[in-house]
């Protein structure tokens, strides 16, 4: 059996060779506690491919400590709104601990609004894509089956890049796939802030080819997405990825007895900080649908092993006592909107937040 090739693209921040161990380790734990799961070895049934992109900011965040003043103006003359850059300006006056500024605030502004960042991010990703894709082609005598997990920034990253190598006229800089030979089997999208970070950009994520269908296509390239979402985690609020599935789905998806789109709202905190990846893929609400999917069996986990996991898992939830720190997130998301500036006041604050509790 060959093995489900699964890619991680990693969000905001700073990462380095190896980031996604916990990830996989997180999604191993879960995957051996299924005995309907755990015939086939996880070793056996997954193979893991990392991408990173992080060092492609390092130039553009010194460029910044040296340049600020200009920078900021480059994007007034851009016209990003005033509110934008004043609370940019803020946040790099307010200082930032151990440099969140630097390594999270800056990475969601430059990959927004300049596409002298954004684009190598873009070519770097889609060629590491392609690479595996046809070494795992060469290597085996089947088709192809792989996948995304996507997370954070990386959400972003991922639809855009996914959209350029499935068009129809390939760009120069980025390695085409065909639906034919290469379409995506799974997306999961953990805390898509895809949306939000389109505002204004030459991608809309409600028109792209980054949407499911029973059978993918060059306007619809994978076959199942699956997005989830904590309503207490701040970055996921706002202009939530929620595309209406009248005017976003063909009609035979739609009808679909297995739905191909699952919009996956989680309402548990187990950990400190909500937003982490390996949070989203410990909840059974997320994992069991991406195992299902990943499987091709959508029954794969009976139903008894599926409420018992969940009722563990609020279990754990209740035996974490963060009912304070739910109470804080809820205020935050409460007092701001649905603009970029509220995502990036919104992740300052939960960040102060992360280092006092």
């Amino acid at each position: 059996m060959s093995k489900h090739l699964v890619f991680m693209i990693h969000g905001m921040g700073a990462y380095k060779k190896d980031w996604s161990k916990d990830a996989q380790a997180t999604l191993k734990k879960s995957y051996d506690a299924y005995s309907t799961l755990a015939k086939v070895k996880f070793s056996d049934a997954y193979s893991f491919h990392e991408i990173t992109y992080d060092h492609l900011f390092e130039r553009i965040r010194d460029a910044w400590e040296n340049e600020s003043d200009g920078i900021k103006e480059r994007l007034i003359a851009m016209g990003v709104s005033s509110g934008l850059v004043q609370t940019l300006t803020r946040l790099a006056q307010s200082g930032t601990g151990d440099g969140f500024f630097r390594t999270h605030i800056l990475d969601v502004i430059f990959y927004r609004f300049f596409p002298t960042v954004r684009d190598p991010v873009r070519m770097h990703v889609a060629k590491s894509i392609a690479e595996a894709l046809n070494k795992a082609r060469n290597a085996s005598t089947g088709p192809v089956k792989w996948s995304i997990i996507g997370h954070s920034l990386g959400t972003a990253v991922t639809h855009d890049t996914l959209h350029l190598m499935f068009a129809s006229s390939a760009s120069p800089d980025i390695p085409p796939l065909s639906v034919r030979d290469f379409s995506l089997h799974t997306y999961l999208a953990c805390a898509n802030v895809s949306r939000v970070l389109s505002k204004g950009n030459e991608l809309s994520v409600y028109s792209s080819r980054v949407r499911p269908a029973m059978t993918p296509s060059r306007d619809a390239v994978m076959r199942y997405f699956l997005n989830a979402w904590n309503m207490f985690d701040p970055f996921t609020r706002p202009s939530r990825f929620e595309p209406v599935y009248a005017t976003w789905l063909d009609t035979a998806t739609q009808a679909a007895r297995h739905a191909p789109f699952q919009d996956i709202k989680t309402t548990e905190i187990r950990q400190k900080n909500v937003h982490a990846l390996e949070h989203y893929l410990e909840n059974p609400a997320v994992h069991i649908p991406f195992f299902r999917a990943t499987c091709d069996n959508l029954s794969i986990i009976n139903k008894a092993e599926e409420v018992k996991a969940l009722q563990a898992y609020r279990k754990a939830v209740i035996d974490a006592h963060l009912e304070g720190e739910a109470d804080e997130l809820r205020l935050l998301i409460e007092e701001h909107g649905g603009e970029l500036k509220d995502l990036l006041s919104m992740g300052y604050s939960f960040h102060k937040m992360l280092e006092t509790m």
